[in-house]
Order: C-alpha cells, then sequence, then structure tokens
C-alpha cells in the first residue's frame, strides 16, 4: 500500500518520507522545501460527490518555481526544463510531460483569465 493510501489526513506522512518542509508565506500550511513548483492556495469550492467523497478546486495564490524552470522575459515556465508528476486519486500519478496545446477559440482574446 502506498504512504498516500495509508496516512490519514492531517498526519505526518512528509516527515515519515522524510521530505523537507518549508514555511509557506500566505497559507498556514507548509509546503515541501525540494519541490521544483510549489503553489499555495485556498479552497475556491467544495463539492460533495457521493455523499462519501469531497472535489475541492483551490485558487492558486502564491507560487514558488526554481530559477532555472522560470523565464523571467517571457513570464512563463520554460516547459522543455519542467516535468512534473500529477496525482490523480489513491497511489495513482502519471507523468505530464505529453502535453497538447490547442488553439484559441475564435474571437478569443489572448491575456489574463477574466480580461475581456
Amino acid at each position: 500500500m502506498s504512504p498516500a493510501a495509508t496516512f490519514r489526513p492531517r498526519s505526518a506522512s512528509p516527515i515519515y518520507l522524510g521530505l523537507k518542509l518549508a514555511p509557506s508565506t500566505k497559507v498556514a500550511v507548509p509546503r515541501l522545501a525540494d519541490a521544483p513548483w510549489a503553489m499555495e492556495c485556498r479552497t475556491w469550492k467544495t463539492i460533495d460527490v457521493n455523499g462519501d467523497r469531497q472535489l475541492i478546486m483551490g485558487e492558486g495564490i502564491n507560487f514558488h518555481i526554481r530559477d532555472e524552470l522560470w523565464d523571467r522575459d517571457a513570464m512563463r515556465v520554460h516547459m522543455e526544463r519542467y516535468h512534473p508528476v500529477g496525482r490523480m486519486f489513491a497511489d495513482r500519478y502519471c507523468r505530464t510531460d505529453d502535453r497538447v496545446v490547442f488553439p484559441a477559440a475564435q474571437g478569443a482574446v489572448s491575456g489574463r483569465l477574466g480580461e475581456a
């Protein structure tokens, strides 16, 4: 059984796994110190699923990213240098190197979300 499947919420699984923690700047919980990219999030919406599961969506409010992964001029991640692993559920993870770029919808304006 994987550590993700055996530890209860709010347990000390990072300590058990030997992962270093670092303080966050905008949220109370610490982040993984050695992660190439870390997001501090606040809960945006919680959806009850079947009464025994919840889907929790968050808003990223602060980001920690290694300098070599960030293109300061373009204000973008160097995607060719960043190879994250995604958590799916329980003990299931996926590689995220197979990326697809979809063209913008007709009439869409490039820029930040919410801007017209």
